[in-house]
């Protein structure tokens, strides 16, 4: 019997899940560090206590690990855990790997290829001394970059000012948590790009498959917010210059397995900005869009036995899904917001699957990462897909001692730059103002619920205030009023 362990957040380990039992896997899950950061040596150790486990409880099967689409996935050490309980790895192998693990030197090597890329210092940095040497006299915003891969953690907006050094030391204190070191190196800051994803996966003999782009613009510091497959708005020459610059450094870089590029493009130029040398969270997006299964395309490229017909439907059947990702945070002062999940309403909507990674009674702990799932919406054309997904979003019903971003995502998807498509990278950090009050149809509904239960005749003017219908009611209605809000 084939038993695997698939890693990573359940709202995405759900769907390899359903790939992985169709290809005959008894299917466990189980990540120590599926909610939260992983924070050096203490994380590492969690994880191999898993696998040690995971491996005496079914050692008369062959035993398999999937690290999902978590960062274990892209890092040599999680290659090596597996190999010392004897489990073999879906996933890029450790060649692949090996090439990506120093993030300096691979965009040295990208240099090399005359491939345009976002690196600007041709140094790296230990202090900030030395960046703001290398700073001097410039006033525009630069992208710090963690040599260490951290994901989204690993990025830091620098802007010239008086709290650059106070907020550059907060930075250096998060990486020291995950027991990396403070080097780094300057990126430029492209505010008005597009960010594009490009996934593909290389087989053994060279041949490579691309899938469905992705357009991530829509992100705040770095973090990912609305995902929006396929790219639209993208001129053919860009699509094949994006395509052409994946495939050379796929080929250059010998790279076997799943993976994606990432590039900015601005105006009529791509620059590379990022490689994710593992399965991304997108896959389910273009694996919708494409009608395809990524466990599959996996399997294959690993040369398993187990791997099916694979299958990839024409660019002209291709429908649109949107992928919104749900944070316990406050989204107006960008602060994390955790507590406990004390309701979860019951979820159904056409074309939509809300995948969350707690449950109903579950913390969201102050040490955990704040993200809460993610809503994936489907539909034949952009404009419904955005519909759908504003309905989708109204359905949702998580409630406690948290705070949730469902309306942030729905006024994003309402501005009406968002609903022609003409976003870009800076524009949620730049350009977009969430709103701060209640909307109106909340307001009128307590208005009425008000004026319906204090029986004084307190009702709220348009003064913007509470006022007594008649002088002789005192203090009283106000008193009500008071108890009941």
């Amino acid at each position: 019997m084939h038993r695997i362990l698939v890693l990573g957040p359940s709202s995405t380990a759900s769907y390899l899940a359903q790939g992985l039992k169709r290809r005959g896997f008894e299917v466990h899950q189980g990540d120590p560090c599926a909610q939260k950061c992983i924070q050096g040596d203490r994380s590492w150790e969690a994880l191999r206590q898993v696998l040690h486990d995971f491996r005496k409880h079914f050692s008369s099967d062959t035993l398999w690990v999937h690290p999902g689409t978590s960062l274990w996935g892209e890092q040599l050490r999680f290659l090596q855990l597996a190999a010392e309980e004897e489990l073999r790895v879906i996933g890029p192998s450790q060649s692949t790997l090996a090439a990506f693990q120093d993030q300096w030197k691979f965009f040295q090597e990208v240099g090399r290829l005359q491939i345009p890329h976002v690196v600007e210092s041709s140094e790296v940095f230990q202090s900030y001394s030395e960046l703001t040497s290398w700073m001097e006299g410039s006033q525009a915003a630069w992208t710090l970059r963690s040599l260490a891969r951290l994901g989204s953690f690993g990025y830091f907006l620098a802007e010239p000012g008086p709290f650059l050094e106070r907020s550059f030391e907060l930075w250096c204190k998060q990486l020291q948590l995950r027991e990396v070191q403070s080097s780094f190196f300057v990126q430029r800051c492209f505010s008005e790009a597009r960010h594009i994803v490009v996934p593909f996966v290389r087989f053994p003999g060279g041949e490579i498959q691309f899938f469905p782009m992705t357009d991530a613009s829509l992100q705040h510091h770095y973090h990912k917010i609305i995902e929006i497959c396929p790219v639209f708005r993208l001129s053919n020459s860009l699509r094949a210059e994006l395509l052409s610059s994946t495939k050379r450094l796929a080929e250059h870089f010998d790279y076997v397995g799943m993976g994606s590029f990432e590039y900015l493009v601005e105006g009529d130029r791509s620059y590379l900005v990022e490689v994710t040398p593992r399965l991304s969270t997108h896959f389910v997006l273009w694996q919708q869009v494409a009608q395809t299964r990524v466990v599959d395309w996996q399997l294959a490229a690993s040369g398993s036995s187990l791997a099916a017909e694979l299958k990839l439907l024409p660019e002209s059947s291709w429908s649109v899904a949107i992928a919104l990702r749900l944070y316990a945070k406050d989204s107006v002062f960008h602060l994390p917001k955790p507590g406990t999940i004390e309701v979860l309403g019951s979820f159904s909507e056409e074309a939509a699957q809300l995948d969350l990674n707690y449950h109903l009674g579950e913390e969201v702990a102050y040490d955990h990462v704040g993200f809460l799932g993610i809503l994936f919406v489907q539909a034949p054309h952009r404009k419904l897909a955005m519909t759908r997904s504003l309905r989708a979003l109204d359905r949702i019903w998580i409630a406690g001692s948290l705070k949730t971003n469902e309306r942030f995502l729905a006024e994003i998807l309402r501005h009406p730059w968002v609903d022609s498509g003409i976003f870009h990278r800076g524009f949620l950090d730049e350009e977009f103002v969430p709103c701060t009050r209640p909307p109106r149809d909340y307001v009128a509904f307590a208005i009425a619920c008000c004026e319906k239960q204090i029986s004084t005749q307190v009702r709220w003017s348009l003064a913007g205030e509470w006022i007594l219908e008649r002088e002789d009611a005192g203090d009283a209605g106000l008193e009500e009023l008071a108890e009941i809000l």
